[in-house]
């Protein structure tokens, strides 16, 4: 492999995106040859040594993309302090090694989850500058009123976030799919 940013390397490594591989290196988890990195814009090839937390990390020759149906009452994250069943539990051992979920469901969600070691492939699928599509269907206790779906339809803003849904459908009055974008 010739010269590759840093975060790159990772993420092809399956050891996280590159957004999360950046926050890694930041951390100063990452060396290369032995060195602590700290910094964006480093390059590395095959010939170098790459570490996060002391263990060597080797870009995977194999891609491994898997589709999950997350069940309510599971969390999407690598390691939970309270025990939880995580959705990678569901995933068989051979294959966990260097996956990570991309994007996540709430511990109360279920629905489809992807698990890859493909960086790219999640930078992609969750960055919003792609534009990847997002099917949603919200089920409340109570009726959902048109005048709030035509608002997000329009756009609000919501502290430093500006949310809007693309379109939705109703399936009754406590029901309806949405499309993020």
């Amino acid at each position: 492999m010739p010269g590759v940013r840093l975060q790159r390397y990772l993420a092809r490594a399956g050891v996280a995106s590159r957004r999360s591989s950046e926050a890694l290196i930041q951390s100063g988890r990452v060396a290369v040859n032995g060195t602590p990195v700290t910094a964006m814009g480093v390059k590395v090839t095959d010939s170098d040594t790459v570490t996060v937390d002391g263990n060597v990390v080797r870009p995977s020759t194999v891609l491994h993309y898997l589709a999950l149906h997350k069940p309510v009452r599971v969390i999407c994250t690598q390691a939970d302090q309270a025990a939880r069943t995580r959705a990678v539990e569901f995933i068989p051992e051979r294959f966990r090694k260097g996956l990570f979920h991309v994007g996540r469901l709430d511990y109360m969600s279920s629905g489809l989850i992807f698990f890859t070691n493909d960086g790219e492939f999640a930078r992609i699928v969750t960055h919003p500058s792609f534009e990847v599509e997002k099917e949603y269907r919200l089920e409340c206790k109570e009726a959902i009123p048109d005048n709030m779906l035509e608002a997000y339809t329009r756009g609000i803003r919501l502290d430093d976030d500006f949310l809007r849904i693309l379109g939705f459908k109703r399936e009754r009055a406590d029901a309806v799919r949405l499309v993020l974008g």
